[in-house]
């Protein structure tokens, strides 16, 4: 068992660490436009933060998406791929780092010859303050936008 928290000796059973290849969840996302998989790993503080694995077969892509309130760090494990961030493009192979920062919108092409695998950590911007009048507030400004329009959402 861990500590749940600072200033508390309360302990709380939490997974901390993941075996390559195993995962908490996996949503597989295929469509006309996009086919990719996510393997959520750290999701416990998913109100703020979390993390995972993205997985592209050679060719497929992860459709343009706006991360309005989302910040993120991917972490190239394997492959090649072709990042659109707003208006610029480049090329991330093995080895390699970079981030989304909010307000932005992003597209990944895997332009390899093999699976592509990033690692990925993302946090979301929250407003914690005395001028919160309600939840339906906070929530209006926190818009998750990872809505697939089949009740089902993505994360990355």
């Amino acid at each position: 068992s861990i500590f749940e928290g600072p200033g508390t000796e309360k302990q709380v059973e939490r997974t901390v660490a993941y075996a390559p290849g195993s995962y908490k969840n996996v949503t597989i996302i295929k469509s006309e436009d996009e086919y990719f998989k996510v393997g959520t790993l750290f999701d416990q503080d998913c109100e703020f933060c979390g993390g995972g694995i993205i997985e592209l077969p050679s060719g497929a892509k992860k459709a343009v998406k706006s991360n309005h309130d989302t910040y993120f760090i991917f972490y190239v494990i394997s492959g090649e791929v072709e990042v659109t961030l707003s208006r610029n493009n480049f090329t991330v192979t093995e080895g390699c780092s970079f981030e989304i920062p909010m307000g932005n919108y992003y597209q990944f092409v895997n332009t390899g010859g093999a699976m592509a695998k990033m690692m990925f950590v993302q946090a979301k911007y929250i407003v914690i303050g005395e001028n919160s009048s309600s939840d339906s507030d906070e929530n209006d400004n926190r818009s998750d936008n990872n809505d697939n329009g089949d009740g089902s959402s993505e994360t990355a």
